[in-house]
Protein backbone atom coordinates (compact mmCIF):
# COMPACT_ATOMS: atom_id res chain seq x y z
CA UNK A 1 0.00 0.00 0.00
CA UNK A 2 2.87 2.36 0.87
CA UNK A 3 4.58 1.66 -2.47
CA UNK A 4 1.34 2.34 -4.37
CA UNK A 5 0.91 5.66 -2.57
CA UNK A 6 4.53 6.64 -3.33
CA UNK A 7 4.10 5.80 -7.03
CA UNK A 8 0.87 7.88 -7.07
CA UNK A 9 2.65 10.86 -5.56
CA UNK A 10 5.49 10.60 -8.06
CA UNK A 11 2.98 10.40 -10.92
CA UNK A 12 1.23 13.53 -9.62
CA UNK A 13 4.48 15.46 -9.40
CA UNK A 14 5.39 14.45 -12.97
CA UNK A 15 1.99 15.65 -14.25
CA UNK A 16 2.44 18.98 -12.43
CA UNK A 17 5.92 19.45 -13.91
CA UNK A 18 4.66 18.64 -17.43
CA UNK A 19 1.79 21.13 -17.07
CA UNK A 20 4.14 23.89 -15.90
CA UNK A 21 6.58 23.35 -18.75
CA UNK A 22 3.88 23.37 -21.41
CA UNK A 23 2.06 26.38 -19.92
CA UNK A 24 5.05 28.71 -20.56
CA UNK A 25 5.86 29.06 -24.28
CA UNK A 26 9.05 27.26 -25.32
CA UNK A 27 10.26 26.77 -21.76
CA UNK A 28 11.04 23.09 -22.48
CA UNK A 29 13.32 23.94 -25.40
CA UNK A 30 14.98 27.12 -24.16
CA UNK A 31 18.15 27.42 -22.05
CA UNK A 32 17.56 28.18 -18.36
CA UNK A 33 16.53 31.77 -17.39
CA UNK A 34 15.72 32.73 -21.01
CA UNK A 35 12.18 34.18 -21.21
CA UNK A 36 10.39 34.78 -24.54
CA UNK A 37 9.33 38.33 -25.37
CA UNK A 38 5.62 37.66 -24.92
CA UNK A 39 6.13 35.99 -21.55
CA UNK A 40 8.48 38.82 -20.50
CA UNK A 41 5.82 41.45 -21.21
CA UNK A 42 3.27 39.48 -19.24
CA UNK A 43 5.71 39.11 -16.36
CA UNK A 44 6.45 42.87 -16.41
CA UNK A 45 2.75 43.74 -16.29
CA UNK A 46 2.31 41.30 -13.42
CA UNK A 47 5.11 42.95 -11.43
CA UNK A 48 3.67 46.45 -12.05
CA UNK A 49 0.24 45.37 -10.82
CA UNK A 50 1.76 43.58 -7.84
CA UNK A 51 3.77 46.69 -6.93
CA UNK A 52 0.61 48.85 -7.06
CA UNK A 53 -1.18 46.38 -4.79
CA UNK A 54 1.70 46.37 -2.30
CA UNK A 55 1.78 50.19 -2.23
CA UNK A 56 -1.99 50.40 -1.73
CA UNK A 57 -1.97 47.82 1.07
CA UNK A 58 0.97 49.55 2.77
CA UNK A 59 -0.87 52.86 2.64
CA UNK A 60 -3.98 51.32 4.20
CA UNK A 61 -1.94 49.68 6.95
CA UNK A 62 -0.16 52.94 7.69
CA UNK A 63 -3.43 54.89 7.83
CA UNK A 64 -4.97 52.26 10.09
CA UNK A 65 -1.94 52.42 12.36
CA UNK A 66 -2.21 56.22 12.46
CA UNK A 67 -5.94 56.08 13.25
CA UNK A 68 -5.28 53.51 15.96
CA UNK A 69 -2.75 55.85 17.52
CA UNK A 70 -5.19 58.76 17.32
CA UNK A 71 -8.43 57.09 18.39
CA UNK A 72 -7.68 53.84 20.18
CA UNK A 73 -4.89 55.22 22.40
CA UNK A 74 -7.45 57.61 23.89
CA UNK A 75 -8.47 57.37 27.52
CA UNK A 76 -10.86 58.98 29.97
CA UNK A 77 -9.55 60.56 33.16
CA UNK A 78 -11.97 60.74 36.09
CA UNK A 79 -11.61 63.66 38.54
CA UNK A 80 -8.37 63.60 40.51
CA UNK A 81 -6.31 61.86 37.80
CA UNK A 82 -4.12 64.87 36.93
CA UNK A 83 -1.43 66.16 39.31
CA UNK A 84 1.95 67.88 38.90
CA UNK A 85 2.04 67.67 35.10
CA UNK A 86 1.33 63.94 35.20
CA UNK A 87 -1.90 62.06 34.60
CA UNK A 88 -2.63 58.58 35.89
CA UNK A 89 -4.84 55.92 34.34
CA UNK A 90 -6.44 53.43 36.71
CA UNK A 91 -9.50 51.19 37.02
CA UNK A 92 -11.36 50.19 33.87
CA UNK A 93 -9.26 52.50 31.72
CA UNK A 94 -6.09 50.82 32.96
CA UNK A 95 -7.51 47.45 31.90
CA UNK A 96 -8.03 48.87 28.42
CA UNK A 97 -4.43 50.07 28.40
CA UNK A 98 -3.21 46.59 29.37
CA UNK A 99 -5.11 45.07 26.45
CA UNK A 100 -3.36 47.48 24.08
CA UNK A 101 0.04 46.38 25.49
CA UNK A 102 1.37 49.92 25.66
CA UNK A 103 4.96 50.50 26.72
CA UNK A 104 6.85 53.43 28.26
CA UNK A 105 7.68 56.04 25.63
CA UNK A 106 4.37 55.70 23.77
CA UNK A 107 2.37 58.93 23.41
CA UNK A 108 -1.31 58.67 24.33
CA UNK A 109 -4.26 61.04 24.55
CA UNK A 110 -6.58 61.47 27.51
CA UNK A 111 -9.60 63.67 28.24
CA UNK A 112 -11.12 64.57 31.58
CA UNK A 113 -14.69 65.02 30.34
CA UNK A 114 -14.61 68.72 31.27
CA UNK A 115 -13.07 70.08 28.08
CA UNK A 116 -9.40 69.36 28.80
CA UNK A 117 -7.45 67.16 26.41
CA UNK A 118 -3.99 65.91 27.32
CA UNK A 119 -1.21 64.37 25.26
CA UNK A 120 1.26 62.51 27.39
CA UNK A 121 4.22 60.17 27.11
CA UNK A 122 3.99 57.02 29.19
CA UNK A 123 6.66 57.03 31.89
CA UNK A 124 5.74 54.00 33.98
CA UNK A 125 3.30 51.10 34.14
CA UNK A 126 2.75 49.32 37.44
CA UNK A 127 0.37 46.58 38.50
CA UNK A 128 -2.72 48.80 38.47
CA UNK A 129 -1.61 52.27 37.29
CA UNK A 130 -0.27 53.86 34.13
CA UNK A 131 1.48 57.22 34.52
CA UNK A 132 2.19 59.65 31.69
CA UNK A 133 4.06 62.94 31.61
CA UNK A 134 1.93 65.68 30.03
CA UNK A 135 3.56 67.17 26.94
CA UNK A 136 0.56 69.17 25.68
CA UNK A 137 -2.72 70.43 27.14
CA UNK A 138 -5.60 71.67 24.99
CA UNK A 139 -8.58 73.44 26.58
CA UNK A 140 -11.70 73.19 24.43
CA UNK A 141 -14.61 75.63 24.78
CA UNK A 142 -18.08 74.14 25.28
CA UNK A 143 -20.55 73.99 22.43
CA UNK A 144 -22.66 77.06 21.76
CA UNK A 145 -25.76 74.86 22.11
CA UNK A 146 -26.27 72.54 25.05
CA UNK A 147 -28.83 69.84 24.31
CA UNK A 148 -30.36 67.91 27.17
CA UNK A 149 -32.11 64.70 26.17
CA UNK A 150 -34.93 63.34 28.31
CA UNK A 151 -35.83 59.83 27.20
CA UNK A 152 -38.54 57.51 28.50
CA UNK A 153 -37.13 54.35 30.05
CA UNK A 154 -37.12 51.44 27.60
CA UNK A 155 -35.54 47.97 27.44
CA UNK A 156 -31.80 47.70 28.23
CA UNK A 157 -30.60 47.06 24.66
CA UNK A 158 -32.41 49.98 23.01
CA UNK A 159 -31.61 52.21 25.99
CA UNK A 160 -27.91 51.46 25.60
CA UNK A 161 -28.13 52.21 21.88
CA UNK A 162 -29.88 55.53 22.55
CA UNK A 163 -27.23 56.61 25.06
CA UNK A 164 -24.34 55.67 22.79
CA UNK A 165 -25.71 57.44 19.72
CA UNK A 166 -26.88 60.49 21.66
CA UNK A 167 -23.36 60.97 23.05
CA UNK A 168 -21.87 60.59 19.57
CA UNK A 169 -24.40 63.13 18.24
CA UNK A 170 -23.32 65.72 20.82
CA UNK A 171 -25.86 65.86 23.69
CA UNK A 172 -24.82 67.57 26.90
CA UNK A 173 -26.77 65.36 29.31
CA UNK A 174 -29.09 62.35 29.17
CA UNK A 175 -32.03 62.11 31.58
CA UNK A 176 -33.95 58.82 31.93
CA UNK A 177 -37.62 59.66 32.38
CA UNK A 178 -40.13 57.78 34.50
CA UNK A 179 -43.43 58.14 32.67
CA UNK A 180 -46.76 56.38 32.66
CA UNK A 181 -45.79 54.05 29.82
CA UNK A 182 -42.19 53.39 30.91
CA UNK A 183 -41.39 49.73 30.30
CA UNK A 184 -39.22 49.07 33.33
CA UNK A 185 -37.25 50.56 36.23
CA UNK A 186 -33.61 51.59 36.09
CA UNK A 187 -31.45 50.30 38.93
CA UNK A 188 -28.22 51.86 40.19
CA UNK A 189 -26.38 49.08 38.37
CA UNK A 190 -28.12 50.07 35.12
CA UNK A 191 -27.04 53.69 35.58
CA UNK A 192 -23.42 52.65 36.12
CA UNK A 193 -23.56 50.60 32.91
CA UNK A 194 -25.10 53.45 30.91
CA UNK A 195 -22.46 55.90 32.14
CA UNK A 196 -19.75 53.45 31.07
CA UNK A 197 -21.36 53.39 27.62
CA UNK A 198 -21.26 57.20 27.64
CA UNK A 199 -17.52 57.14 28.40
CA UNK A 200 -16.88 54.63 25.63
CA UNK A 201 -18.84 56.75 23.12
CA UNK A 202 -16.97 59.85 24.31
CA UNK A 203 -13.63 58.27 23.44
CA UNK A 204 -14.82 56.75 20.17
CA UNK A 205 -16.37 59.98 18.87
CA UNK A 206 -13.46 62.23 19.86
CA UNK A 207 -15.52 64.40 22.21
CA UNK A 208 -13.98 66.13 25.23
CA UNK A 209 -17.08 66.87 27.32
CA UNK A 210 -18.62 63.82 28.99
CA UNK A 211 -22.43 63.68 28.98
CA UNK A 212 -23.76 62.38 32.28
CA UNK A 213 -26.59 59.86 32.43
CA UNK A 214 -28.47 61.23 35.44
CA UNK A 215 -30.59 59.31 37.95
CA UNK A 216 -34.18 58.69 36.89
CA UNK A 217 -36.45 61.73 37.10
CA UNK A 218 -40.12 62.44 36.58
CA UNK A 219 -41.43 64.92 34.04
CA UNK A 220 -42.26 67.34 36.84
CA UNK A 221 -38.73 67.23 38.22
CA UNK A 222 -37.19 67.78 34.80
CA UNK A 223 -39.48 70.67 33.89
CA UNK A 224 -38.99 72.37 37.27
CA UNK A 225 -35.21 72.20 36.85
CA UNK A 226 -35.08 73.49 33.26
CA UNK A 227 -37.92 76.01 33.36
CA UNK A 228 -36.64 79.50 32.61
CA UNK A 229 -33.16 78.40 31.52
CA UNK A 230 -33.77 76.07 28.58
CA UNK A 231 -36.10 75.88 25.63
CA UNK A 232 -38.28 72.79 26.11
CA UNK A 233 -39.52 70.64 23.25
CA UNK A 234 -41.14 67.22 23.15
CA UNK A 235 -41.71 64.70 20.36
CA UNK A 236 -45.38 64.68 19.44
CA UNK A 237 -47.18 63.44 16.37
CA UNK A 238 -49.55 66.44 16.43
CA UNK A 239 -46.77 69.03 16.51
CA UNK A 240 -45.28 70.94 13.62
CA UNK A 241 -42.17 69.51 11.91
CA UNK A 242 -39.07 70.14 13.98
CA UNK A 243 -37.19 71.83 11.16
CA UNK A 244 -40.06 74.27 10.55
CA UNK A 245 -39.59 75.91 13.97
CA UNK A 246 -37.41 78.99 14.32
CA UNK A 247 -35.39 77.84 17.31
CA UNK A 248 -32.52 79.89 18.71
CA UNK A 249 -31.82 78.50 22.15
CA UNK A 250 -28.49 78.46 23.93
CA UNK A 251 -29.77 75.50 25.92
CA UNK A 252 -32.54 73.12 24.91
CA UNK A 253 -34.31 70.18 26.52
CA UNK A 254 -35.81 67.66 24.07
CA UNK A 255 -38.16 65.06 25.55
CA UNK A 256 -38.92 61.70 23.91
CA UNK A 257 -41.46 59.32 25.43
CA UNK A 258 -41.14 55.52 25.72
CA UNK A 259 -42.65 53.13 23.17
CA UNK A 260 -46.19 54.16 24.17
CA UNK A 261 -45.35 57.85 23.98
CA UNK A 262 -46.54 60.37 26.53
CA UNK A 263 -49.96 59.86 28.05
CA UNK A 264 -52.71 62.47 27.36
CA UNK A 265 -52.24 63.81 30.89
CA UNK A 266 -48.48 64.12 30.45
CA UNK A 267 -48.93 65.83 27.10
CA UNK A 268 -51.38 68.34 28.58
CA UNK A 269 -48.94 69.04 31.41
CA UNK A 270 -46.09 69.71 28.98
CA UNK A 271 -48.24 72.09 26.96
CA UNK A 272 -49.25 73.92 30.13
CA UNK A 273 -45.59 74.41 30.96
CA UNK A 274 -44.92 76.00 27.58
CA UNK A 275 -43.16 73.02 25.99
CA UNK A 276 -43.18 73.01 22.19
CA UNK A 277 -44.57 69.88 20.47
CA UNK A 278 -42.46 68.87 17.47
CA UNK A 279 -43.16 66.28 14.80
CA UNK A 280 -40.16 64.16 13.82
CA UNK A 281 -41.57 63.01 10.48
CA UNK A 282 -44.21 60.81 8.89
CA UNK A 283 -42.50 57.56 9.81
CA UNK A 284 -43.14 55.85 13.11
CA UNK A 285 -39.89 55.59 15.09
CA UNK A 286 -38.85 53.45 17.99
CA UNK A 287 -37.87 55.46 21.05
CA UNK A 288 -34.12 55.07 20.52
CA UNK A 289 -34.46 56.17 16.87
CA UNK A 290 -36.74 59.07 17.75
CA UNK A 291 -34.22 60.31 20.31
CA UNK A 292 -31.41 60.39 17.74
CA UNK A 293 -33.60 62.04 15.08
CA UNK A 294 -34.75 64.66 17.59
CA UNK A 295 -31.22 65.53 18.72
CA UNK A 296 -29.82 65.72 15.20
CA UNK A 297 -32.79 67.75 13.95
CA UNK A 298 -32.56 70.19 16.85
CA UNK A 299 -28.84 70.76 16.29
CA UNK A 300 -29.35 71.29 12.58
CA UNK A 301 -32.19 73.71 13.28
CA UNK A 302 -30.03 75.74 15.65
CA UNK A 303 -26.99 75.62 13.39
CA UNK A 304 -24.90 73.68 15.88
CA UNK A 305 -22.21 71.22 14.83
CA UNK A 306 -23.14 67.57 15.17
Amino acid sequence: MYADRQRSNQHGLKRTADWFCHSVPYCHSRPPFVIPAKAGIQLFVFYVIAADIVIAVSKILFENQFMNAQNHNRFYLPPGSVSDNVFSITGDEFQHAKVKRLNPGVVITAVDGAGNEYRGEITSISKDTLAAMIIETIKHPPSALKVYLGIGIIRPGPMSFAVEKAVEAGVWQIIPLETRFSERKLSDKDLVRLNRISISALKQSGRVFLPEVTPVRTLTEVIDYHAGQSGILFADIEGKPLLSHNISFGSALILVGPEGGFSPEERDYLLEQGAIPVNLGRNRFRTETAALVAVAGLMMNCGAEI
